[in-house]
C-alpha cells in the first residue's frame, strides 16, 4: 500500500490524450507528470502464463489435486505482481503532485484498476472522453482497426464499460474532448480535479496535430450502427 494520493489519466485512443498530457497539463506548475507502462498493470495471471489457450488449464481447474496446485501458483504470482508494481512506482515517487499517464496507444488496453486501487488507496482516475462518432472519424482517417466501424464500436464499448464497472464514481472524474479547446474552461476544471493553482503558460494549440485535421464524413451505415451500438455514450 502506498498512502500518497496520486492521479491516473486514462483515455481511449484518438480521444486527445497525448495533447492533453503534453500540452495542457504541462501548463501547470508543481507536477510530476510521467507516462508509464508496465505489463503487470494490464494482464492477469492466466494471460501471463498463457494458460487460457491450453488444455492443461482445464485439467487444473477440474481435477481437485491439480486445481489446488494451480491456485497456489496463482496466489504466488498475484503477490509477486503486487510487490513488483509497488517497487516500480516507488521509482517515480516525488514531492510534487504525482500524475501518471496510462497510454493505450492503438492497441486497446484494459487496465487492472482494482489492483491500482489496492496499491494506491487514495488514487483518483481521470478519464478523457470523446464522442464516439468523432473518435471513429479519426480511426478511419488513419485506418486503425482497419477502419472497421463494428470492431471500433465493440472496442469503444468494452473499454468504457470496463472503466465504469471497475472504478467507483467517487474515484473518477471525466473530461470531455470538446472542453480541451476552451482554455478558460479547461484550466478551471483541471484546477478543481487536480487541486492545482499556478499556471505556467498558455496552451499552444498549434502543437495539436488533430485540430485542423480534415476527416472523412461517415457513411450512413457506419453512423447508424455506431449510434445504435454506443447510444449510452452519445
Amino acid at each position: 500500500m502506498i498512502k500518497k494520493k496520486v492521479y491516473f489519466v486514462i483515455w481511449f485512443p484518438h480521444s486527445g490524450g497525448r495533447f492533453f498530457n503534453r500540452e495542457i497539463l504541462t501548463s501547470f506548475d508543481n507536477l510530476n507528470l510521467k507516462e508509464i507502462f508496465h505489463p503487470f498493470l494490464l494482464y492477469n495471471v492466466d494471460q501471463i502464463l498463457r494458460l487460457d489457450t491450453t488444455e492443461q488449464v482445464h485439467k487444473h481447474r477440474s481435477i481437485d489435486l491439480l486445481r489446488k496446485e494451480f491456485l497456489i501458483l496463482k496466489k504466488n504470482l498475484d503477490i509477486c505482481i503486487e510487490y513488483s508494481l509497488k517497487n516500480f512506482f516507488k521509482n517515480y515517487n516525488s514531492k510534487k503532485k504525482n500524475i501518471f499517464i496510462l497510454p493505450c496507444g492503438s492497441s486497446i488496453a484494459k487496465f487492472n484498476f482494482k489492483l491500482i486501487k489496492k496499491i494506491f488507496p487514495k488514487v483518483k482516475f481521470v478519464l478523457l472522453m470523446r464522442n464516439p462518432l468523432d473518435c471513429f472519424k479519426s480511426f478511419k482517417k488513419r485506418m486503425e482497426l482497419n477502419g472497421d466501424y463494428k470492431l471500433f464500436s465493440y472496442e469503444y464499448l468494452t473499454f468504457h464499460d470496463h472503466i465504469f464497472n471497475s472504478i467507483k464514481k467517487k474515484d473518477l472524474s471525466i473530461i470531455n474532448y470538446d472542453e480541451f479547446f476552451n482554455e478558460k474552461k479547461i484550466f478551471l476544471k483541471i484546477k478543481k480535479i487536480f487541486n492545482l493553482k499556478k499556471i505556467l503558460k498558455p496552451i499552444n494549440f498549434s502543437n495539436y496535430y488533430g485540430i485542423n485535421l480534415k476527416t472523412k464524413n461517415l457513411e450512413v451505415n457506419e453512423k447508424k450502427f455506431i449510434k445504435s451500438y454506443l447510444k449510452k455514450y452519445l
